[in-house]
């Protein structure tokens, strides 16, 4: 394959190619196929339903839905800063929170209200302003449970699933759910089913998109 691709160096074009293979194996085949794509320096289109295999092939990812693309972009701005719902929802997991602008800081950052609680926002669309009512994009790995304290976003635990390297939550803040993803669980006070804790954001990784 390398020596082929080396006498014609146009593009090379690939369709699902590890669809067939088992979690281990795909993991070394996406390593296997990004060493040779960038050590012959040829451009690559690569079709995939799956997200890892995006993120980890592409300098850039095409999102399309229904025939149209949703948004173009690196891997980091693809997840770190969703277009649309849509994006945000397909590649990761993702949270969605209902919250109403209340205005902007010294800073620059948006400030949101959630259920009652004051969220500042960084790096937000300059187009949002006081009354908008949007949706708060947060990422599992983004969300930090901690004691229950009277002045925080309170949440309870409605399952938890240890998976060794991580211990996932479902945990239920007013009318919404929202997942949770704690890195190194051995370090982690695991929280029991009805638990209550305070829901606390990593600011840095939030994102707004319109309500609608």
């Amino acid at each position: 394959l390398a020596r082929a691709l080396v006498m014609e160096p146009k593009v090379l074009l690939m369709d699902e190619p590890l669809s067939n293979l088992d979690a281990k194996l795909r993991e070394q085949m996406r390593t296997e196929i990004r060493e040779i794509q960038q050590r012959l320096g040829i451009t690559s289109v690569y079709v995939t339903h799956d997200q890892e295999e995006a993120m980890t092939l592409s300098d850039r990812v095409v999102i399309m839905h229904q025939g149209r693309i949703q948004q173009i972009g690196s891997p980091q701005q693809i997840y770190a800063r969703p277009a649309n719902r849509f994006v945000a929802d397909f590649i990761g997991k993702a949270n969605f929170l209902r919250a109403r602008v209340t205005g902007r800081s010294a800073d620059g950052d948006v400030e949101v209200d959630v259920r009652g609680r004051k969220v500042q926002v960084p790096e937000a669309e300059t187009s949002f302003k006081p009354g908008d009512d949007v949706l708060l994009v947060v990422r599992p790995e983004a969300v930090l449970l901690e004691p229950r304290r009277p002045d925080g976003l309170i949440g309870v635990v409605r399952d938890f699933v240890y998976l060794g390297s991580q211990m996932l939550y479902e945990v239920d803040v007013g009318e919404d759910t929202i997942s949770v993803e704690v890195a190194d669980p051995q370090d982690h006070a695991p929280v029991p089913k009805g638990g209550e804790v305070s829901v606390v954001f990593k600011t840095r990784s939030l994102h707004l998109l319109p309500a609608g």
